[in-house]
């Protein structure tokens, strides 16, 4: 005897429907717009079960940690400007120091960016260049 199959049916507005019949015929990965739903819930239930803390997928937590520390990096460099434009303006400092500082500060920010890199790259190759 072969395997039991259930059949579900389920209504669609016209536009959605035509949608989804669009999609699968021109998606060489789906044959149907059946095998289109079947495969977006299976995907979607996939999705629910990765869930870390019931909120943020652990790809979705990844990109959330690098924007974070992007925007820590941005905003570190940002106050080293900041110091070097007050200085300059209390007069603690000289155009041709205020050029110097803003390379260093520049510098800084590429070396803290090239440590950022090399830790995300160490990350994700798990240490095997170790």
């Amino acid at each position: 005897m072969g395997q039991e199959e259930v059949r579900f049916t389920m209504r669609l507005d016209p536009d959605t429907d035509s949608d989804w019949e669009t999609f699968a015929n021109e998606n060489p990965t789906v044959n149907s717009k059946s095998e289109l739903v079947r495969r977006s819930v299976s995907e979607y239930i996939r999705r629910e079960e990765e869930r870390d803390d019931g909120e943020l997928t652990k790809e979705q937590k990844e990109i959330v940690d690098v924007i974070r520390n992007e925007n820590g990096r941005i905003l570190s460099l940002a106050e080293d400007l900041k110091e070097v434009l007050e200085r300059m303006e209390q007069g603690q400092i000289t155009a041709p120091e205020h050029r110097e500082l803003s390379y260093e500060a520049i510098a800084e920010a590429n070396q803290r960016q090239t440590n950022t890199i090399l830790t995300e790259l160490d990350d994700f190759t798990g240490g095997e260049d170790e």
